[in-house]
């Protein structure tokens, strides 16, 4: 009786998945209108089908029989409850809430600011918050990022509230907590989580932020107690400033980011040719200008979406997203249709990470990217020094995301421009500017197209760091984790296989993290490799 209620579930949704996900491809790399709308039709066609009260009903009739089930056939069951459940509520809601995500998507994807005369790409914007030493360009540049906001804010309120109105339907006093049910976990635990985080990083950001800010002054000629949002070379002070003497532009200025990416996964034992051959890597008019991994079929068509440059910022977020992609191509094949996933948002996110983190390793940038030996030794001390700040900053960006979504679900009708700054003021220490009124918050993707998704960013650094614990003590067998690159050992490619990809979704996010690092997910990792100031070389 469950094989067969699995089995009918997979003929319904296995195609109707995959043409949401080719779809929702296909509108990111036009940006036509007319793939927006095939996109949003075929969404609606997978939440329908999701919204079935029948086909719920049966399912939650047999988890009782299942108790005496294995284990496989009883997580199967389980995921394809949880994926009906949110579903559940009035066909017209739902429909609403796909009509206004697929708009706001749109208007994300094609909208580009302006800055004076000038109208610029994400790129763009990027490069001149990096380079630019004029205070008066970085702020113009700096509020054409934001001038998004005010695009999708009304939409997006709307939008939060028809997904309150969902979770209320359910019996969940908001859509936050809904996501926690879904996401499979304890609301008040993972908040401590971040109570956690918070006490951990504290007074290591504050320290290196001291020390930046000293670096930027100097840099723009102000005192450090004018130092502006506009000043941090990123438009959220999510990733580090560009602060250190290791010159990272100058490394990277030429380098094949796509040729380095491929050379190096296949040095680890993975070979990402295909994937990259079905990618679409470079930016163009109308393009979403963001990157993410799709696994269009849960049979191996797995791409990835990018707007890449020869800089450290697109080394970086490659490797990420090729994380995610070997974690999608090594789902073994046998697996059950509904367990051929990674086994969380949270693990998927630990391995992107785990990798992402090289761009900034001086010995990889030897091995990879270039770098003399010779100034190896010379900038070692800095880029660990930077990683280590880039980890600070990004736990106290995701403290204000996260903090930030469970106000806004609790109430938004709230001041929602004051709270954002205020958030970010004290988790990140940065300065709200004078008789600013916008909606800065609205600006930030994330918050209307991946809603209560931050925590598994947070979380998967954590994990990130203690799968990197576990290959250098008991794969590598290694004493000096911070020089680690895991390049040419196929055998860190095993170790993901075997103990990270190989369960999919077969196992819950805690029990995976128990299974690939033999112990539950804790902060103790990423303290020592982050928190704790590191040595000099």
């Amino acid at each position: 009786m469950i094989t067969a209620f699995l089995k009918e579930h997979v003929r319904l949704v296995g195609p109707l998945a995959q043409a949401a996900a080719l779809t929702q491809w296909n509108a990111a790399v036009s940006g036509d209108p007319a793939d927006y709308e095939a996109q949003r039709q075929a969404q609606l066609a997978l939440e329908t089908l999701y919204s079935d009260p029948e086909v719920f009903a049966r399912g939650r009739a047999l988890r009782a029989p299942a108790a005496a089930a294995p284990l496989r056939l009883r997580r199967q069951l389980d995921l394809v409850v949880l994926a009906h459940l949110e579903k559940q509520v009035a066909p017209a809601l739902l429909a609403r809430i796909i009509e206004l995500q697929n708009e706001i998507d749109r208007r994300f994807s094609t909208f580009r600011g302006t800055a004076g005369e000038r109208t610029l790409g994400e790129n763009d914007l990027r490069q001149i918050l990096r380079t630019s030493a004029d205070s008066r360009e970085l702020r113009q540049a700096w509020e054409a990022g934001k001038q998004v906001g005010a695009v999708v804010q009304p939409l997006l309120l709307e939008v939060v509230k028809l997904r309150n109105e969902q979770a209320q339907q359910l019996g969940y006093g908001d859509f936050f907590s809904l996501q926690m049910a879904v996401q499979e976990f304890d609301e008040a635990g993972l908040l401590q989580r971040f109570d956690v985080l918070d006490a951990l990083t504290g007074d290591a950001f504050t320290t290196a932020k001291a020390g930046a800010d000293a670096r930027l002054a100097a840099r723009y000629a102000i005192d450090p107690t004018a130092l502006q949002p506009w000043h941090y070379h990123n438009p959220f002070f999510q990733e580090c400033p560009e602060v250190f003497a290791a010159d990272l532009a100058a490394i990277y200025a030429g380098v094949d980011v796509l040729d380095v990416a491929r050379r190096y996964f296949a040095s680890v034992g993975f070979d990402v040719s295909e994937i990259l051959a079905r990618s679409d890597l470079f930016e163009r008019p109308g393009k979403n200008p963001h990157a993410f991994c799709t696994h269009i079929d849960r049979q191996g068509d797995v791409r990835v979406f990018a707007n890449v440059r020869s800089d450290e910022y697109w080394m970086g977020t490659l490797l990420h997203e090729l994380g995610h992609a070997v974690y999608d191509q090594g789902l073994p094949a046998e697996l059950p249709y509904v367990l051929r996933m990674p086994a969380h948002t949270l693990t998927t996110e630990a391995v992107a990470m785990l990798f992402g983190r090289l761009s900034k390793s001086a010995p990889w940038m030897h091995e990879w990217a270039g770098l003399p030996a010779a100034r190896v030794a010379g900038i070692e001390a800095e880029c660990r020094q930077m990683l280590q700040f880039e980890q600070l900053v990004f736990s106290r960006w995701a403290q204000v995301m996260v903090r930030f979504e469970r106000a806004l679900y609790r109430d938004p009708d709230q001041d929602l421009d004051t709270l954002w700054w205020d958030l970010t003021e004290r988790y990140q220490g940065l300065r709200r500017p004078e008789g600013r009124q916008a909606p800065d918050w609205a600006a930030k993707y994330h918050l209307a197209m991946v809603p209560v998704y931050y925590h598994n960013y947070a979380l998967g650094e954590w994990m990130a760091s203690q799968l990197h614990e576990t290959i250098v003590r008991d794969v590598l067998h290694a004493d000096d984790a911070e020089k680690i690159t895991y390049s040419g050992s196929a055998a860190v490619g095993a170790y993901l296989r075997q103990r990270v990809f190989a369960p999919g979704a077969e196992l819950e996010w805690d029990e995976l993290v128990a299974f690939a690092t033999g112990r539950p997910l804790g902060p103790e990792a990423f303290a020592a490799q982050f928190v704790t100031p590191p040595r000099d070389s």
